[in-house]
């Protein structure tokens, strides 16, 4: 029986995966792993790497396994958790890089949660535990990071980049240049790229107010440009401008 698999590149950085054996109490398992070729001219990135397996008992309260902050305004957030359990969740916030135990805590039933009362134009960091039957509290899970809007009315846009080889968007076959977006609100530009190799996607959220002026312009540092592609998306999930991979190299946009 297949108790979890996963699908598509997972980044260069290691990821805990954790697994219920509870239907199977009192029986003697046996644990295999099977991976599969990715097709076309990606099998060669069909690599995978396992370490620090272990079979234990399940932690009384376990740690919820994702979260994502989203500003929805000048001065709250929505956090949402993925839980282990049916508790409740308490969510721990402060600035970005406050020291965990330091920040302020509340607890609710409501998942997604939205934290209020925050300040305008500020980037915090939120921590979330679960909170069980019989007074366990679970490990903590983060942090995940939303910067309030710095204006009454503000919404997120969607950055989705592509690249349709699957080496994220390197320009010269070392990994030291990089092709880049720049997303230019009001003439401040902020480049953004997929730098983790064996990736074939990267998403950004894209803060903006009313009246912003947004451009987009591609920086081409090298080869393989024609590689690229993004898509930018509005508060609606609209694609407002995209560009497709696999075309002719792009030089400047």
């Amino acid at each position: 029986m297949v108790l979890d698999s996963i699908v598509g590149q997972q980044g260069a950085s290691w990821n805990e995966r954790v697994v219920s054996l509870s239907a199977y109490a009192n029986q003697t398992v046996r644990i295999r792993f099977r991976a599969r070729a990715l097709p076309g001219n990606q099998g060669q990135f069909a690599d995978i790497a396992i370490d620090d397996l272990s079979v234990q008992n399940a932690p009384p309260c376990p740690a919820p396994t994702a979260a994502t902050a989203t500003a929805l305004t000048s001065t709250s957030v929505s956090v949402q958790t993925t839980q282990l359990s049916s508790g409740t969740t308490i969510i721990e916030y402060g600035p970005v890089g406050f020291t965990l135990g330091a920040g302020t805590q509340v607890t609710t039933t409501s998942n997604p949660f939205t934290v209020s009362g925050l300040t305008a134009g500020q980037a915090y960091d939120f921590y979330v535990f679960d909170s069980c039957a019989g007074g366990f509290t679970s490990a903590a899970f983060g942090p995940v990071s939303a910067t309030t809007f710095n204006c009454p009315n503000g919404c997120n846009y969607t950055l989705i980049l592509n690249d349709s080889f699957g080496d994220g968007w390197e320009a010269n076959g070392a990994g030291t240049q990089m092709h880049t977006l720049e997303v230019i609100i009001n003439g401040v530009a902020t480049p953004y790229t997929i730098s983790a190799p064996n990736t074939t996607t990267a998403t950004f959220t894209i803060p903006a107010c009313d009246n912003d002026a947004l451009q987009l312009r591609f920086v081409n540092r090298g080869q393989w440009s024609n590689e690229c592609g993004w898509e930018l998306r509005d508060a609606s999930g609209t694609t407002i401008h995209s560009e497709a991979t696999g075309g002719p190299n792009i030089t400047l946009v």
